[in-house]
């Protein structure tokens, strides 16, 4: 009855998609169906705005304007007394639908989809049309990628954003957008500490850099003394090291010129969270004495600087290794 082959179709929704066949005689009737293979009228596809049914002798073709994706399915021809399939798929347009966002005010959010192929699209806020300016970005990543921006975002901003085909309101997707005010702490911040915040709460990170300085000797060699003059301190009252002594937020580096900023220095109250620019110090007095040598292992680490303080007017050629660690081990914790 068919003298043409039938293989799955597909198409994009917006197209014109159309299902042709042929029959070896003119004469014969030839009707259309979709999903259901009973020769009822109220299954019949009719002729109306947006299906055409044509036929030129043996050649027959239904056609439809401006698909969805609802007209995936399966189409049937039937004439005579045999009917053949057409399985059909309208791919949607929009392959990555817009996500609904959730943001806090201050900060830049964007909306982003990716197209099946290129074609020209609008942006809408709550059906009013959007158009690139200083509030709004409006970008096209790689011919398919549609991307909207909106720039330090507030209240105000909150509402349903859409893209849809130009010319065609049908072919569309939404995305929500919340907007949560921004806590009175962070109002009350300084400029420069706001946006510190926004931009951390931007990126989901901070940017922190920490030195550590290890300051390791014998017992009384003037460790401590080191770490004061260091800090610019007095040495009068400086008192044997019990276990670890930590002094942090005290000293910072810039990071671009090297210099070591202390506390008592005019600039140091201007480092206050610049974490990108200027790296916090930590520096780590350690007890010389024997008893606790066994304790210090646990902080050590190879991500450090160690000052190294040693007496140049004792004697250092006889202690060895040897004579410091494996033969007087015992007598730690007191045994």
């Amino acid at each position: 009855m068919f003298t043409s082959s039938f293989d799955q179709i597909y198409c994009i929704e917006g197209e014109e998609l159309q299902l042709k066949c042929s029959v070896y005689s003119a004469s014969i009737q030839v009707d259309w169906f979709k999903d259901n293979s009973n020769r009822k009228k109220a299954d019949k596809i009719e002729r109306n705005e947006s299906i055409s049914i044509d036929h030129n002798g043996k050649d027959h073709v239904l056609t439809i304007q401006n698909t969805k994706i609802t007209d995936s399915g399966q189409y049937i021809v039937i004439a005579g007394n045999v009917r053949k399939q057409f399985p059909v798929t309208v791919n949607a347009f929009f392959q990555l639908p817009l996500k609904d966002k959730t943001i806090m005010e201050g900060l830049d959010v964007n909306f982003e989809c990716k197209a099946e192929k290129p074609f020209p699209i609008t942006w809408f806020k709550d059906n009013m049309l959007i158009n690139d300016s200083s509030k709004f970005k409006i970008e096209i990543l790689h011919n398919k990628v549609h991307k909207l921006t909106i720039r330090t975002t507030t209240v105000e901003d909150k509402g349903t954003y859409r893209i849809q085909l130009k010319d065609k309101t049908d072919i569309t997707c939404c995305g929500d957008l919340e907007v949560k005010e921004m806590p009175d702490a962070v109002k009350q911040m300084s400029d420069h500490d706001r946006n510190i915040f926004l931009k951390a709460a931007q990126s989901g990170t901070a940017v922190r850099y920490y030195i550590r300085i290890m300051i390791v000797g014998e017992s009384g060699v003037g460790k401590t003394c080191l770490l004061r003059r260091l800090m610019k301190e007095q040495i009068c009252d400086v008192r044997s090291t019990d276990g670890i002594h930590i002094e942090v937020k005290q000293c910072k580096i810039n990071l671009q010129t090297q210099k070591w900023i202390l506390t008592s220095d005019e600039d140091f109250s201007k480092t206050a969270n610049q974490n990108e620019e200027f790296a916090d110090c930590g520096f780590w007095d350690f007890a010389g004495q024997k008893e606790f040598y066994a304790t210090h292992q646990t902080f050590l680490s190879t991500n450090a600087i160690y000052l190294l303080v040693v007496d140049i007017s004792k004697e250092c050629a006889g202690k060895t290794h040897k004579d410091m660690i494996e033969d007087e081990f015992y007598k730690v914790g007191g045994n």
